[in-house]
């Protein structure tokens, strides 16, 4: 078969997969604390089985890699960068100003998250969305109270005494955690949480919203769906051709 076609055909599969990953991220744009993944790929010079260091579609031109080598798609790499905040009618939603997570418990270990829409169970602990129970330093966090107040260093406050203090924490590489559904981080197990630095603070009362680009992500897809079109012409090209050439063979003059 035509190496053409190898590396066009390569170059299809790049498109889908940055396709599935876009889809992913608009998908999510409503999610607080998502963060945007960004497909990363390994490209492969002819002769070169190792392959080059991996790029990703926004720091490397993926069209560009999928006309000229074969690729290969190794995984997503998160993008930590912060969303905006939203002011909502909750005490129990909480946004995280700086780098850090909340610490969540769930049945395959702790677990870490940006999104901060919590709620009372009715046993009055403070859980995520789908009954995870919120980690204070003194374990699962119990509010047994009316008026519910936070400071911005994660001091808890119910009825005016403090009973317990989020269990914030942060991680020297981010980019190792590993994305558990969509808005929940885990660590490997080689890996332990730090303490965030002095300048990481909560605002009650507020959520961090996705940080998908809508508009990039928009422009992003048509620039997917534009190339693979232009690949599976190509694709068909060079099959007319070789069949073509594959019927003349042999063919008197």
């Amino acid at each position: 078969m035509s190496e053409a076609i190898y590396t066009v055909g390569s170059g299809s599969i790049l498109q889908q997969m940055r396709l599935e990953v876009l889809a992913n991220n608009l998908a999510n744009v409503n999610s607080s604390g998502y963060k945007v993944e960004r497909p990363v790929f390994k490209a492969f010079l002819p002769g070169n089985e190792e392959g080059t260091a991996p790029a990703d579609s926004e720091s490397g031109d993926a069209t560009a890699m999928a006309k000229n080598y074969h690729v290969e798609f190794v995984g997503t790499r998160i993008d930590f960068t912060k969303g905006q905040l939203k002011k909502t009618d909750s005490n129990l939603d909480f946004a995280l100003i700086g780098h850090g997570f909340f610490s969540i418990q769930t049945d395959d270990g702790v677990q870490y998250t940006r999104s901060g829409a919590f709620s009372l169970d009715g046993d009055g602990r403070l859980v995520t969305h789908d009954g995870q129970p919120v980690l204070g330093e003194g374990g699962p966090i119990q509010i047994n109270g009316n008026t519910v107040l936070v400071d911005e260093s994660g001091a808890i406050n119910v009825d005016g005494v403090q009973v317990d203090r989020f269990a914030l924490v942060d991680f020297e590489d981010r980019s190792r955690l590993k994305k558990i559904g969509n808005t929940r981080f885990q660590a490997e197990e080689d890996m332990r949480p730090i303490a965030p630095q002095k300048d990481l603070r909560i605002r009650q009362a507020y959520l961090e919203l996705s940080n998908v680009n809508v508009i990039k992500s928009m422009s992003e897809m048509i620039d997917v769906l534009r190339t693979y079109e232009a690949q599976q012409k190509t694709i068909k090209a060079v099959t007319d051709m070789n069949i073509k050439a594959i019927n003349d063979v042999g063919r008197p003059g």
